[in-house]
């Protein structure tokens, strides 16, 4: 009898934890434009948690190896990422600029590089 009433512990706290993003538009909207930025970086940096240590390794079914790709895929996608941030793609819809920038040259300077 224990396991059933843990399994149905566990139930209603999982859809329970679920059904809180509904109370997210009871918000205001200047509450809401504050906290989606977090909302939607821990939503991206789960998926990618659980594509990159869960789902990747099953694809390579290697005992001892799988850790490593995953890390080496999870490394590679923050340098991207940091070097994508350093190069700073400026993209605006204003017709005249008083600068501007080029930064796909650096971009393929860099990821072209041997």
């Amino acid at each position: 009898m224990q396991i059933w009433l843990y399994s149905l512990i566990s139930v209603v706290a999982v859809s329970g934890i679920s059904l809180v993003g509904i109370f997210i538009f009871l918000l205001k909207d200047e509450k809401i434009k504050k906290i989606s930025l977090f909302l939607v970086s821990f939503a991206v940096g789960g998926l990618f948690g659980d594509a990159f240590i869960h789902l990747l390794p099953e694809a390579f079914k290697k005992p001892g190896v799988n850790f490593m790709v995953s890390l080496g895929v999870i490394i590679g996608v923050l340098i991207f990422f940091v070097l994508e941030k350093f190069l700073r793609w400026r993209h605006c819809h204003v017709l005249e600029t008083r600068t501007h920038h080029h930064p796909l040259v650096g971009m393929n300077l860099v990821g072209g590089a041997p």
